[in-house]
């Protein structure tokens, strides 16, 4: 197994939701247990931004982070 499969393997077994973006902030990388902790699955998220708010961070005020801040 290459180092990147075994990466790979360890994030998508994790009980903890994990996603990565990319640079321009586009979601390029969604584990199983985040599309658990969502129900969104992979296919809906990759390639959008945080800023589209299809995931909704908000700090402990409740303001919206990826619409006030977040680039």
């Amino acid at each position: 197994m290459i180092q990147a499969e075994l990466y790979k393997n360890l994030l998508d077994n994790l009980s903890e939701g994990v996603y990565f973006v990319d640079c321009d902030k586009r979601i390029s990388y969604w584990n199983k247990a985040a599309t658990e902790l969502t129900g969104r699955a992979e296919d809906e998220v990759m390639g959008f931004k945080c800023a589209d708010n299809i995931l909704v961070h908000t700090d402990d005020q409740g303001t919206r982070l990826c619409l006030n801040g977040v680039r």
